[in-house]
């Protein structure tokens, strides 16, 4: 799969647990959403909507607030290109 973009139509506070995006197609529970530098999964409690709950901060992803129409992508772990805060990447010495 690619990934998807789209914004949101309402800011995220610090503690929110859930985002409002302007459009949900392709979302889906599991599925990993980047706004800006943080990093969050869909919680399984998401069916359909625009209102997406989710889990927020993580692999080391810091936890911030994000302005109205911030860019949102998401897809699969696996459509990110990089490896990510929470890989460690070894190299020969």
């Amino acid at each position: 799969m690619a990934l998807v973009r789209t914004t949101l139509s309402s800011a995220v506070a610090l503690a929110d647990k859930q985002i409002v995006v302007a459009s949900a197609t392709s979302i889906a529970t599991g599925r990993v959403i980047r706004i800006d530098q943080e990093d969050m999964i869909v919680d399984k409690s998401w069916v359909s909507g625009t209102t997406i709950p989710v889990l927020r901060a993580i692999g080391g992803t810091a936890q911030v607030a994000h302005v109205v129409t911030a860019g949102v992508v998401h897809g699969l772990a696996s459509d990110y290109d990089d490896p990510g805060a929470q890989t460690s990447t070894t190299y020969p010495t």
